[in-house]
């Protein structure tokens, strides 16, 4: 019987881990690495209900501190990072799709708990690209939209500090361009925080 149980459990956690990678089935720069993200992230779980993380006693970016990977070695920096922010995203997908009584222990206070800050790495730098290069860039004449997109792309990098892969994995449709904003759609995986 506590076989059983478990094991349904564990097909929920599957089922809605799933649910929410086929976000990213059509991204193939990503899909590979969010594969693996949501592999650590069941592991994690174990055989508890994953809705029930915030009761966890320990949270995921200390268990992938403590994890070793099959080599050996421990995960790097930048690796629980991005991790941590595939987990909170999770999440924050489980809270816009899901029934509230479900998801009653996510909280934003706990999802921003579930990303460590970074002691030692940096964020994609910009720092090689003066104010006056950025300019140029914005001002550029062109009407093709490659140009355009570029041009948004590295203002947008600059501006909010997101990663390559995160910016790559933004679905063009999503970003309006006469505006220059991002649309926010986390139940399909569009989350930025600026």
């Amino acid at each position: 019987m506590l076989n059983n149980r478990i094991k349904a459990i564990k097909s929920h956690n599957n089922d809605l881990v799933m649910a929410y990678m086929q976000n990213y089935e059509d991204i193939d720069q990503m899909y590979g690495a969010y594969k693996n993200y949501s592999s650590l992230l069941l592991d994690w779980a174990g055989d508890r209900d994953i809705l029930k993380a915030p009761n966890f006693r320990i949270i995921f970016p200390d268990y992938l501190t403590k994890r070793i990977t099959r080599d050996g070695k421990q995960y790097s920096e930048n690796y629980i990072y991005s991790s941590c922010l595939f987990a909170r995203d999770f999440f924050r997908y489980c809270k816009a799709v899901l029934p509230e009584e479900d998801t009653e222990l996510i909280n934003d206070f706990w999802l921003k708990s579930l990303v460590p800050i970074r002691l030692y790495s940096k964020r994609l730098s910009f720092n090689w690209l003066t104010d006056e290069e950025l300019l140029k860039i914005l001002n550029l004449r062109n009407d093709k939209n490659r140009i355009q997109r570029a041009k948004a792309a590295i203002l947008f990098t600059a501006v909010t500090g997101i990663s390559r892969g995160a910016l790559l994995t933004i679905p063009i449709q999503e970003i309006d361009f006469d505006r220059m904003i991002v649309h926010q759609y986390p139940e399909h995986g569009v989350y930025t925080e600026k």
